[in-house]
């Protein structure tokens, strides 16, 4: 499929995010420090659409973003284009039902959509292809043990994540 692509680079007070957006949506939120990786990770992941970098366009969506960032606890409706197939979407469904400053394991996952224990480690695999972070919460995702590791945008982030959920107000942590 070949869809144009506008996306736009912010710097928030949790870092770098970059916001992509399509005509169904919201297609890609990324998390980083550098806005050239995070750019490159958008290329990589949709090869076969026309990117184009924009300013000030669709702001309604990318304020809205930008605030969910800014206040994880606060939900906000957001018109998402979620990619993936049925699996995934079963999975990123459970995620988006995980309460802020809650975790839940691959396994927790595997379980609530009916899948055997086994699909922990593919649970794992799809939380960390997310790209819709904030939106489709996968940084609530931990391992079994509580070890911060399974999402996409690193254990720094992920932490910095769950610490501003868990601790209403707290604007100051960064990654």
């Amino acid at each position: 499929m070949n869809n144009g692509i506008r996306f736009d680079v912010r710097e928030t007070s949790f870092g770098v995010a970059l916001v992509a957006i399509n005509a169904l949506g919201i297609c890609g939120i990324y998390l980083g420090e550098d806005p050239t990786k995070l750019v490159a990770e958008l290329q990589f992941d949709f090869p076969d659409d026309d990117l184009d970098p924009i300013m000030n366009v669709h702001r309604d969506i990318v304020a809205c973003v930008l605030a969910s960032i800014q206040n994880p606890l606060e939900h906000r409706e957001l018109p998402l284009d979620i990619r993936g197939g049925d699996f995934e979407q079963m999975i990123w469904a459970a995620v988006r039902r995980c309460p802020p400053g809650k975790t839940l394991s691959p396994s927790d996952i595997a379980r609530s959509i009916g899948a055997a224990p086994e699909a922990a480690a593919s649970v794992a695999q799809v939380c960390r292809r997310n790209k819709l972070a904030i939106a489709v919460p996968c940084h609530r995702v931990v391992a079994a043990d509580g070890a911060l590791s399974i999402c996409r945008w690193g254990e720094r982030v992920q932490s910095a994540l769950l610490a501003r959920e868990r601790t209403p107000g707290n604007a100051d942590v960064r990654i």
